[in-house]
């Protein structure tokens, strides 16, 4: 029954990010084609980013789960200063590489040059991108790996209904701006989220 119900959780929450993405993509098409696959250019890098943060995050399951294991609760904290210090250094370095180089990873994806001018208008957000949404993907695996499931589902519910309510006002008042700043929003909002939620995590450990 444990695993059926971590299973469904995390079911649930592919669901609600899968959400998300649709919504995100449905409001860059009503922009437009250009719009929406400058969009689609910018976080398919986005996406890139991501994977190196998961590998972190999976790092931070394996010794989260560790730490559950043997009731360790030092070696929890342990894991999560390191990958905390691992993650503010990777974004430090991936922010200066993002500034100097998104000009080139857009020309790599596309050689169209009007989706490449309009992506290059929205290109700072790859940068913000991780700021924002770093540390709640890095929790995300300290939540996996010890079974707290019921926090990220709960997290992702929060997160579908406020992006769709934010998007709505954003986008009426900036555009493909209030597009991306709804994103950027609703993963510093999983972040924070995250983040209050860790005394419940910690509770297992007692």
């Amino acid at each position: 029954l444990s695993m059926m119900k971590v299973n469904t959780d995390l079911m649930l929450r592919t669901v609600c990010l899968l959400t998300i993405n649709n919504l995100f993509a449905i409001a860059g098409a009503s922009l437009g084609t250009i719009t929406l696959a400058a969009n689609a250019v910018i976080l398919e890098i986005i996406f890139i980013i991501v994977y190196f943060i998961d590998g972190m995050a999976n790092g931070v399951s394996v010794f989260s789960g560790k730490a559950l294991g043997n009731k360790n609760k030092v070696l929890l904290e342990k894991t999560l200063k390191i990958g905390l210090i691992c993650l503010f250094i990777f974004i430090f370095f991936i922010s200066i590489i993002s500034f100097w180089g998104r000009s080139y990873f857009i020309s790599m994806m596309t050689n169209l040059t009007e989706i490449y001018m309009y992506a290059n208008e929205y290109s700072f957000y790859i940068i913000l991108h991780p700021i924002f949404a770093g540390v709640g993907l890095l929790l995300y695996g300290m939540y996996t790996g010890v079974g707290q499931t019921s926090s990220i589902r709960n997290m992702m519910f929060v997160a579908v209904i406020f992006f769709y309510v934010c998007q709505n006002i954003l986008m009426n008042l900036y555009g493909n701006n209030g597009i991306w700043l709804t994103y950027i929003l609703t993963y510093l909002l999983e972040s924070i989220i995250l983040v209050l939620y860790l005394p419940i995590l910690k509770r297992k450990f007692e």
